[in-house]
């Protein structure tokens, strides 16, 4: 599938997985704090990558269950590889299941 979108004259095109692509796989039920390590440590936060992931994996799920309440936005930022691009799919996978429109 590809999204076609016009910026400023321009028009880019991207390609978007279909939600069979990934919903089977990237989702809550297949999200393994496993990757994250328990004991190094980020000295600005003095939190574990495991306690970390667990705030987004937490922040993610509650972006879902109160997607209909309220109104909000999610941004997603990190270092490569540490599993944004996994959550977000998680994130459109359970919304796929309501009904909802994932871009």
């Amino acid at each position: 599938m590809f999204l076609f979108q016009k910026i400023r004259g321009r028009i880019t095109v991207h390609t978007v997985k279909s939600e069979r692509d990934f919903s089977k796989k990237e989702n809550f039920e297949h999200f393994s704090f496993d990757w994250y390590s328990d004991t190094m440590k980020n000295e600005a936060t003095g939190l574990t990558a495991r306690e970390t992931a667990k705030r987004a994996y937490d922040t993610a799920r509650n972006f879902v269950d109160d997607f209909d309440k309220r109104a909000q936005n999610l941004f997603l930022y990190g270092s490569t590889g540490v599993g944004k691009t996994f959550l977000s799919h998680c994130i459109a996978s359970e919304l796929l299941k309501t009904a909802h429109c994932v871009l």
